[in-house]
């Protein structure tokens, strides 16, 4: 099943192989979203090259197309939505192409034979070192060998990638319908696709640290950029350790429970209280006579209960 994408604009990018003058180049950007990955392709081609690349049409037996004609034939061919994609020619010739197109996620490092992941594990956060060769120059090898090698060396699932449909043509119930883009246009057959400009851009993770040349921000994220002359791609990025801030977490929170024990749960002595009970009208009357006429004892002291002793002879 051909995915509905705005495959044109990386058959675009190939296009540009051809040019002579250094004024057409292609900046391709990857940005991860969930289990989506979308790609932005900005394309710029000069009249000059525009003119080299229609002329050789002249000469194909695939059908005669200028390049705006193979760019609507391939986005209708391949159910490619043509709302997501732009096509413009200023008035001098120059062609402009900007689009961004939505797959399933699937990181170029992952395919790459020589992908190198270092670890550096901390307390609180683990570096990570990534290192691969640039996807730039893969994937120029790869459009390469499927527009010479015949099609029976690629899987079927293979040939409904836009890297085939692009180089390779687009098959439709057993037959090609669209021819790959350099035998439509023979000038870039012999073309060496990785002498273009081009520049790879990755979105940077979240807490990256460095590696990449350059950084751009762009569509509301930080980019690391390298173009097609650097032979690798490679960043180093953090990410928290889950572990260490546990067990700090499990920490402070025990800590902060002995100090609340400390500051409020210890037993202390209970404080004497004078009873202020109410008493009955007797029980005040009984006391005030005591304080008035205290009984005393036989020597005139008062008794026991700290009362006066009674006097005289009675």
């Amino acid at each position: 099943m051909k995915k509905k994408l705005c495959l044109i604009a990386v058959a675009l990018t190939a296009v540009f192989s051809a040019f002579m003058t250094g004024n057409t180049g292609v900046d391709y950007y990857s940005q991860k979203y969930g289990s989506l990955e979308y790609v932005y392709v900005e394309l710029a081609i000069s009249a000059e090259d525009v003119a080299v690349i229609e002329k050789s049409n002249e000469s194909s037996a695939a059908g005669q197309y200028t390049l705006r004609q193979y760019y609507n034939a391939f986005v209708q061919k391949a159910s490619a939505g043509d709302d997501l994609c732009l096509y413009k020619t200023d008035s001098q010739g120059n062609v402009t192409v900007s689009l961004v197109f939505v797959a399933a996620y699937e990181s170029l490092s992952d395919t790459a034979s020589d992908l190198e992941v270092k670890t550096e594990k901390g307390f609180f956060r683990n570096h990570y070192t990534v290192s691969y060769s640039n996807p730039l120059k893969t994937m120029f090898e790869k459009m390469k060998r499927y527009a010479t090698e015949d099609e029976s060396e690629f899987s079927e699932s293979e040939k409904e990638t836009w890297q085939y449909m692009l180089a390779g043509g687009i098959r439709s119930g057993g037959e090609t319908v669209l021819a790959g883009i350099s035998k439509i246009f023979p000038v870039l057959e012999e073309y060496d696709f990785s002498s273009m400009y081009a520049t790879y851009n990755l979105s940077a993770p979240k807490w990256y640290d460095n590696g990449a040349p350059n950084t751009v921000s762009k569509y509301g994220e930080t980019f690391m950029t390298w173009t097609k002359d650097n032979a690798t791609v490679a960043y180093s990025y953090y990410v928290p350790n889950s572990v260490g801030w546990g067990i700090t977490l499990g920490a402070a929170v025990i800590a902060l429970v002995v100090i609340l024990w400390f500051a409020f749960g210890m037993k202390k002595d209970k404080p004497d209280f004078a009873d202020y009970r109410s008493m009955a009208e007797t029980e005040v009357n009984s006391r005030v006579k005591n304080v008035l006429q205290p009984e005393t004892s036989a020597d005139g002291r008062p008794d026991e209960k700290g009362n006066a002793g009674k006097t005289g002879d009675g």
